[in-house]
């Protein structure tokens, strides 16, 4: 009998310490990495795109199961465009390739806010929204040759996204999630002109999973 009193009295204190991980008061520390890669293939062009992301964060439960915090994001990307070029020597056409690299570097920092929904003892789902605002640079290659006049880059984001955290001891999550959508605006200024663009991003045509680690406290 005092056996099964203990296995009992055991089993809530873990029960009550795995829901307790994200209760009012609590903190949460910690960040998350973000890799992507993508290629398309036309007639004449081909392009490589790749991304990497660091975003480092802080939060505080204010409700049960409810955390608003403060994010940080250092987003590099690198797109590779070739295209294919005739060139025309003596009256021979021949195919060459023209290649333009361009990469982009952006710092931002917003607000977040995220909501947990208890799974298991150990699995937790959260739905979470970010915003921010950043800046950052553009520096482009066209075939080896640098293009030194960088233009100055302006962001704004928005994100909604669906992640999952798994517990393996009561004070660290380890989260896997992804952007269901989002959207974003850059500007771009060079000394001679100013580009906007927008852009809209649906999670499941442009899948790109983040992998995070926070403690929480």
């Amino acid at each position: 009998m005092k056996k099964q009193l203990f296995l009992m009295a055991a089993l809530c204190a873990f029960a009550f310490t795995s829901n307790a991980q994200t209760e009012k008061g609590k903190n949460l520390i910690g960040g998350s990495i973000n890799l992507s890669s993508s290629k398309l293939l036309q007639d004449i062009q081909s392009q490589d795109l790749k991304t990497y992301g660091l975003s480092p964060s802080y939060g505080h439960f204010f409700f049960d199961n409810l955390a608003i915090g403060i994010r940080g994001n250092l987003n590099y990307l690198k797109n590779t465009v070739n295209f294919d070029v005739p060139n025309n020597t003596n009256g021979v056409i021949t195919n060459g390739t023209s290649t333009t690299i361009q990469k982009q570097t952006i710092y931002s920092v917003g607000p977040f806010v995220r909501y947990y929904v208890d799974i298991t003892e150990r699995f937790k789902f959260f739905g979470q929204f970010d915003a921010n605002v950043g800046f950052g640079k553009v520096h482009q290659d066209s075939n080896g040759i640098n293009n030194t006049d960088d233009s100055k880059l302006t962001f704004y984001g928005t994100s909604i996204s669906p992640n999952l955290a798994f517990f393996p001891t009561k004070k660290w999550a380890i989260e896997l999630g992804f952007d269901l959508f989002s959207y974003s605006k850059r500007v771009y200024k060079q000394t001679t002109y100013k580009t906007t663009v927008d852009n809209f991003n649906f999670g499941f045509n442009t899948f790109s999973p983040s992998l995070g680690v926070n403690y929480h406290f």
